[in-house]
């Protein structure tokens, strides 16, 4: 009797072990598919929100680009462990058609300032200092100049964000302000560019530059070389022709440089005499925009960009980062220049 009782104890518990291991073997298996489950959920909801952050930046650019609006922007620089400092200032206006029209401050002072004021229509662009009278239409490769201007161009600027970006997302809740979205660059495509931006303006600069036995003949208006290639003296320089005479100067070398200055790298490596390779090393870029947005207009109410490139350049190392930020002022309109004498076809 008492081994019958302890027959049925042993197999009682037995089957309350293996109950027990069945019971943690299906809780185990249960917990692993609801994992499963929760992270592929999650991995599908964050693709579905990069998506909704990419559609919602592809309606900022096309509201931006089929609308009329004002807008301001400043750039800064900064050279590793020093302070930011103001490197230009831009007041613009885009219109219909593709009229750009950009007023452009070059300099950390209104003393080393050079003023410029750019009017881009599909067919041209004309360029005028603050002291001439006339516009000037720009005498190099439309293709070239109207890439240097898009520095300054908050359209393209999205447009190069979409050329160039490797993720988009959104960033933060929803604000009373708006939705923000954070779109980081890929640093080989930002490589390709720089190298293709220098190789174009060292070829304009070397188109400028005035043949060395042969000094340009400046101050009279009629210089000896074609249009194409014609050059012209700083604007500072005593030998450049008076406002009285009524000449204006040509669109130089020294005036792509200024345009491209946006960016400390490509501005700091284009120096380079024309004819010759840069010395320098292959830049270690790294690029961000972020961009607040109307969360019901779409329209954009500041961009922003942040720029780090890290080389070396005759032996020198160099930690710079540049910064854009546009900020729209007003949609729907169109500021053009109270002045368009020497501008075909002024709205």
């Amino acid at each position: 009797m008492q081994g019958k009782k302890r027959c049925g104890s042993a197999t009682y518990l037995l089957r309350t072990v293996r109950l027990a291991h069945f019971t943690l073997l299906l809780t185990v298996a249960v917990l692993f598919f609801t994992g499963c489950q929760m992270g592929g959920r999650e991995g599908a909801q964050g693709s579905e929100r990069t998506m909704r952050a990419e559609d919602a930046l592809g309606r900022v650019k096309q509201t931006l680009d089929q609308s009329s609006f004002i807008y301001d922007g400043e750039v800064f620089w900064q050279d590793a462990g020093s302070s930011s400092t103001p490197a230009a200032l831009v007041h613009g206006s885009a219109g219909p058609n593709r009229h750009l029209y950009v007023r452009l401050s070059v300099g950390q002072d209104a003393v080393t300032a050079d003023d410029m004021d750019f009017y881009a229509t599909p067919e041209a662009v004309y360029i005028r200092f603050a002291d001439d009278v006339a516009w000037q239409k720009a005498d190099v490769p439309m293709e070239i100049v109207q890439r240097e201007l898009q520095n300054w161009d908050p359209r393209a600027h999205l447009g190069r964000l979409f050329r160039l970006a490797e993720s988009i997302r959104y960033v933060g809740p929803r604000s009373s302000d708006g939705l923000t979205v954070e779109a980081v660059l890929s640093p080989q495509a930002m490589a390709q560019e720089l190298e293709q931006d220098i190789q174009n303006r060292t070829h304009v600069a070397g188109q400028m530059m005035p043949p060395a036995d042969i000094p340009p003949k400046t101050g009279n208006g009629n210089d000896t070389f074609p249009e194409s290639v014609r050059w012209a003296p700083d604007r500072h320089h005593p030998d450049r022709a008076s406002k009285e005479s009524g000449s204006s100067r040509p669109f130089d070398a020294q005036i792509m440089r200024q345009l491209s200055s946006g960016r400390k790298v490509d501005d700091r490596l284009s120096e380079t005499p024309p004819g010759t390779v840069p010395s320098s090393s292959t830049p270690a870029l790294s690029g961000t925009y972020t961009v607040l947005f109307n969360a019901k207009t779409f329209e954009p109410i500041w961009i922003d960009y942040r720029e780090r490139a890290v080389y070396d350049d005759e032996g020198q190392r160099y930690d710079d980062t540049t910064r854009y930020r546009f900020t729209f002022r007003q949609f729907g309109s169109f500021e053009g220049p109270s002045d368009t004498l020497g501008i075909e076809q002024a709205p």
